[in-house]
């Protein structure tokens, strides 16, 4: 079935690339056929280092993977009486703190002159606790209900378009993940539509929004408040599940969606990075995540344009805030066989002793260049569809 989307600007997009160009799409409801291309040339650097030039080349699509069903989100609970609690909601950052508990009751001696004794001093108030955000149930946005989700055309935020594709079928009162769809330096976010996966791959609510200064440099953090700006936008209208936001993306796309779990994972439960470094101003190299965030990690070795040595870091960063320990991965079914080790200085496969729910697969590509890998859509979508 063809995919509801709505559209949010009708300025042409054009991805200049090594195939095809993408085309601009119409300002209404329509199908798009896949899209292969990206950017040409990606400058890039890192907080003061080296600045490294290269040239991408284009990945071609991989084939559609399962689609994924979505798990659920547990909402935040307050404390109880002299209890303290954790919170799971990801709007929250903490539970709330316990409430006293009450004063005892005071008791008559049946013995002669002599009276009850006074009622006991209530409880103290349990500490709020703080917690990953939960693997329950889920947290319906403000909008579930609402029968119109194309009501806010054209949808902009920060004077920059942003598209959104809906789920086949869509119900508006079942709470839906969204997942973040992140373009490539020259690109756009039309053609984020096309490039990545989609209804058709993982049930979900796409967000495709236009990158500042052609990509995503996050200059005073402007791409991660125009992130927040959006999740405000669509929590009021569409039946958002709060509890599962998910990035992906490549090259420039693959750095912004490293940056949503460093600097965003209040908000986001699970991303997909494909060739991405820190340019996008990543910060959990240097500080820690204020929550844990699942992450898969996708890397060619030959990569001349952002080198696999810039992820490195951000995915060491994950392990120590996820709890993984130091033993070798095992082996992963998300990732494909061609993630081998041969000059990364990380193992791939899925590592041992993460939270539960809060998994870190890495996948360097011996030989591979800056690129996105044919089975990557079907790939991403498992791996969403874990949450």
């Amino acid at each position: 079935m063809t995919s509801n989307r709505y559209t949010c600007s009708s300025a042409l997009g054009i991805l200049v690339g090594c195939v095809a160009p993408f085309w601009a799409l119409a300002c209404s409801a329509e199908s798009s056929p896949q899209s292969t291309n990206e950017a040409t040339t990606e400058t890039t650097s890192t907080s003061g280092a080296t600045t490294t030039t290269g040239t991408p080349t284009v990945g071609g699509m991989g084939t559609s993977g399962p689609t994924g069903s979505s798990a659920t989100s547990a909402a935040s609970t307050s404390g109880a009486s002299s209890v303290s609690t954790t919170s799971s909601n990801t709007s929250s950052t903490s539970g709330a703190a316990g409430v006293g508990g009450s004063g005892g009751v005071g008791t008559t001696n049946a013995g002669n002159d002599t009276t009850g004794t006074t009622a006991g001093g209530g409880g103290s108030g349990g500490t709020g606790g703080t917690g990953p955000v939960g693997t329950g149930d889920p947290d319906p946005s403000p909008g579930c209900g609402m029968m119109d989700p194309t009501d806010c055309l054209p949808c902009m935020s920060n004077d920059r378009p942003y598209y959104v594709d809906m789920p086949n079928d869509y119900d508006p009162n079942h709470p839906y993940p969204v997942i973040f769809r992140y373009h490539p330096l020259g690109g756009t976010a039309e053609g984020a539509r096309n490039m990545y996966l989609g209804p058709n791959d993982f049930e979900a609510i796409y967000v495709s929004p236009e990158g500042s200064d052609n990509g995503f440099p996050n200059q005073g953090g402007a791409d991660e408040q125009m992130t927040r700006d959006i999740m405000t936008d669509i929590e009021a209208r569409l039946c958002v599940d709060r509890a599962r936001y998910y990035a992906t993306g490549f090259s420039y796309g693959g750095s912004m969606s490293y940056t949503a779990a460093c600097n965003m994972s209040d908000k986001f439960r699970a991303v997909a990075a494909m060739a991405g470094a820190t340019v996008s101003g990543a910060r959990c190299a240097n500080e820690e995540p204020e929550r844990p965030v699942a992450v898969l990690g996708i890397h060619g070795e030959e990569d001349t344009v952002l080198p696999i040595t810039l992820a490195e870091p951000i995915i060491g960063a994950m392990l120590e805030k996820n709890g993984c320990s130091g033993d070798a991965p095992q082996s992963s079914d998300i990732i494909d066989p061609e993630c081998v080790k041969m000059t990364s200085a990380r193992d791939a496969g899925s590592y041992q002793g993460c939270m539960d729910g809060y998994p870190v697969i890495w996948c360097p590509i011996p030989g591979y260049p800056h690129n996105i890998p044919m089975w990557s859509r079907g790939a991403i979508a498992k791996f969403f569809a874990l949450f």
